[in-house]
């Protein structure tokens, strides 16, 4: 079990990284002062669904009695389940964005988390979803 959080404790700094890094450039820190422009929601729609995606496919594939970190996955097989952080991306960017942002990166996420396949993907849709929109209305 330490072993899988420290394997997730990765994946969440290389997101965390890549956002520092982001937001240490200036016209995306001025555009963020202008949010409620439809410009400014299609780039944090776009930046923080490729953060999702990145995070599914980097993801941890756990099967019964093995753990797999190594490999970039392109699909799971029926009895995988993944560790992934694409949750923290979603709930961020309805946090910083809002209801329409978490809600369209949720479903861009959950679109790519379903086409992987493993156990139940139909949930990760809707649960995706949900995330987006309690993050967005709460932010």
């Amino acid at each position: 079990m330490i072993s899988l959080f420290i394997l997730l404790l990765e994946r969440v700094g290389l997101i965390i990284l890549l956002a520092y890094l982001l937001l240490n450039i200036p016209a995306f820190k001025q555009s963020l002062i202008h949010r409620e422009k439809w410009t400014t929601q299609f780039l944090l729609i776009l930046i923080f669904s490729l953060f999702a995606t990145i995070s599914n496919f980097n993801g941890i594939e756990i099967l019964p009695g093995k753990i797999i970190s190594n490999t970039p996955l392109l699909s799971l097989s029926e009895e995988a389940s993944l560790v992934n952080t694409r949750t923290l991306t979603i709930g961020i960017s309805g946090l910083i964005g809002g209801p329409v942002v978490g809600v369209l990166v949720g479903a861009i996420s959950g679109i790519t988390r379903f086409s992987l396949g493993g156990i139940d993907p139909q949930v990760y849709v809707f649960s995706s979803l949900f995330i987006g929109l309690v993050a967005g209305l709460y932010g």
